[in-house]
């Protein structure tokens, strides 16, 4: 990839330093199908508009209504690999020769996936996903972003967005679709279990892929169909407080906030560590904002520095990043601490799940619940064990006694630290469903060019 952005640059200048004429001569955007001849008006499309810093409107170049119920079907499916955050996976088709005709065309459909693919926003996204803001449906602030921003730019566009998402929402749910997901689901069952990515046995497959309790769907392997279930739901609740006028803080989230989770009406825990302060006057510690960044790779429970490299910026760069434990932060919900209700033999089980109980890691919401299935299930007696987090025994008053304790399996379980909560199972999903995807997005499409 280093190579062929090397590659990228020199052929910018080759050709006269013109985005447009560079990624299309060069097959960054290449035609998939189509005449030849369409090339010209996609680098004019890319030169005048897509890549023109002073446009701030591509409603008039693109069906800017067809785009708008893809962003609201990204949106609702949780399909973050897209254009609705990197700005990847779709294909422009035009039938005008690309005259203010763009539409998108969606492919590569990681949708309702748990940590990685919301992870391409911040680790933390993946555990609290489902409460994604249907306001906020991209990582960073909305006008920020260089598709959403240039269409998502007016209350009316805006509204005809949640109409959508509505609309969309009503058809995945009163179509049967899950249910008959779920058939095809037991159809298939026997052929699971010889696939070579399979590490579920059939009672784990009928439970945990086509159950009909969701209260597991934020499990390692990421149940697709719970995962839906439970996104739908979310965003059906999204849409009624938004009518009634009740979305805590209105919908409006600071710019650097990642993916906050829609009921919480403070904003406290979505800041990046990696944030660097307004107030910074040292412009040699911006190039070290991925030292701060509180994720326990290179920034310890403790809020040390894990590289020595990163080391040399502190102190002097620490008042520079607020938000961050390694920085100036005084953040100690993810601290283990012994006490007399969590002695020495506990200090072996539960120092390693630090990462349940962090406020900053996505898993320990807002209101004092442990989002995942592993830390719910694997922790209780470990609450005392962290009493400055809300998910531990000092916010809450539900402390689990000794004589709940969970078995050493559970306990011994992989460490969560690293708040991914996917694992080896979770490539599962992408066979077993494969079919389903594709029957799912038929009704998708049917949405999208129902009009």
């Amino acid at each position: 990839m280093a190579k062929r952005d090397e590659d990228m640059l020199k052929g910018y200048l080759e050709y006269n330093q013109t985005c447009g004429l560079a990624f299309v001569k060069l097959g960054r955007i290449k035609r998939a199908y189509g005449p030849k001849n369409i090339e010209d008006a996609m680098v004019s499309f890319l030169d005048s508009k897509f890549y023109n810093a002073s446009i701030d409107d591509l409603t008039g170049s693109v069906d800017a209504d067809q785009w708008i119920k893809n962003f609201a079907a990204y949106a609702v499916m949780l399909n973050l690999d897209s254009p609705i955050t990197h700005i990847n996976n779709w294909y422009l088709a035009t039938t005008e020769g690309g005259v203010n005709d763009w539409r998108i065309v969606q492919y590569d459909h990681d949708i309702a996936t748990s940590s990685n693919d919301a992870s391409i926003c911040d680790p933390s996204c993946g555990p609290k996903s489902i409460y994604w803001p249907i306001l906020r449906p991209t990582c960073n602030a909305v006008e920020d972003h260089s598709l959403l921003g240039r269409i998502l730019n007016d209350e009316e566009s805006m509204q005809i967005y949640l109409d959508y998402v509505q609309e969309f929402v009503d058809v995945v749910t009163t179509s049967n679709i899950l249910d008959d997901l779920r058939s095809y689901g037991n159809e298939i069952k026997e052929y699971i279990m010889d696939d070579p990515y399979n590490q579920l046995t059939m009672e784990e497959y009928e439970e945990y892929e086509l159950g009909t309790n969701i209260d597991d769907y934020n499990r390692a392997s990421s149940p697709y169909l719970k995962k839906m279930e439970a996104r739908l739901a979310q965003v059906q609740a999204q849409l009624d407080a938004i009518n009634e006028g009740t979305l805590p803080r209105n919908g409006v989230y600071d710019k650097g906030e990642k993916c906050p989770d829609w009921r919480d009406s403070s904003g406290e825990d979505y800041t990046p560590g990696s944030t660097v302060a307004e107030s910074c006057d040292i412009e040699d510690c911006t190039a070290s904002a991925p030292c701060y960044d509180n994720n326990y790779y290179v920034c310890s429970p403790e809020g040390e520095f894990v590289f020595e490299e990163c080391k040399l910026a502190s102190p002097f760069c620490d008042s520079c990043f607020p938000y961050s434990r390694c920085g100036s932060s005084d953040e100690t919900s993810q601290l283990f601490v012994e006490s007399d209700e969590c002695g020495a033999e506990l200090a072996d089980k539960c120092a390693g799940f630090t990462g349940c109980f962090d406020h900053k890691s996505g898993v320990c919401a807002y209101d004092g619940e442990i989002l995942t299935v592993e830390c719910e299930d694997a922790l209780p007696l470990c609450k005392p064990c962290f009493p400055n987090s809300r998910c531990g025994s000092g916010l809450t008053s539900n402390v689990t006694s000794s004589d709940e304790t969970p078995d050493d399996e559970a306990l011994d379980a992989d460490d969560p630290d690293s708040t991914s909560t996917t694992s080896d199972a979770s490539n599962l999903q992408n066979v077993i469903f494969s079919r389903a995807t594709a029957m799912l997005m038929a009704v998708f499409s049917s949405f999208l060019f129902a009009y």
